[in-house]
This record gives structure tokens, C-alpha cells and sequence, in this order.
């Protein structure tokens, strides 16, 4: 699985919020940097992360992140569901 930044979702986001980027940090349980990184698409967020940042910013993670499964994770969700 494969978790990246909508960059402009989630600037929308994020200014919409009024939030700082280090309290968006500090309520998801990551450093700044690793903020950072994030925001700007060079880090990966994982699925805890992904969830935390979201519900700091009050949106659906679905809208600020996108997410690509591989064919067998795609598979196992299809056989679960």
C-alpha cells in the first residue's frame, strides 16, 4: 500500500483549519519535520498516520491522501469485503 499527499487537497485543508502545522503534527503524533515531509510529498504517510492527520484537519482521509494497493492487497480487500 501506497499512501501519498493530495498536495492541494491538503493545503486546502490545512489553511481552512487554521491550525498550525506543528499542532496538526503534535495531535497526529509526528515530528515537524516528518510533518513536513509529508506535506510536501516526500515522505509516505502510513494508514495510522494518514487517519490522525485527517481527523486533525476534520476531513475524510480520503480527500488529502491518495492511496494505491498493490494487486494482492486490492485482492484481499475484494475477498474480505
Amino acid at each position: 500500500m501506497k499512501i501519498t499527499v493530495n498536495k492541494k487537497e491538503f493545503q486546502k485543508a490545512w489553511k481552512q483549519s487554521g491550525l498550525l502545522l506543528s499542532d496538526v503534527a503534535n495531535e497526529a503524533g509526528i515530528s515537524y519535520g516528518t510533518m513536513r515531509a509529508i506535506k510536501s510529498g516526500g515522505n509516505k504517510a502510513s494508514p495510522v498516520v494518514a487517519v490522525k492527520i485527517a481527523n486533525a484537519l476534520e476531513v475524510d482521509p480520503r480527500l488529502i491522501f491518495n492511496v494505491e494497493l498493490t494487486a494482492c492487497e486490492a485482492w484481499l480487500l475484494d475477498e474480505i469485503v
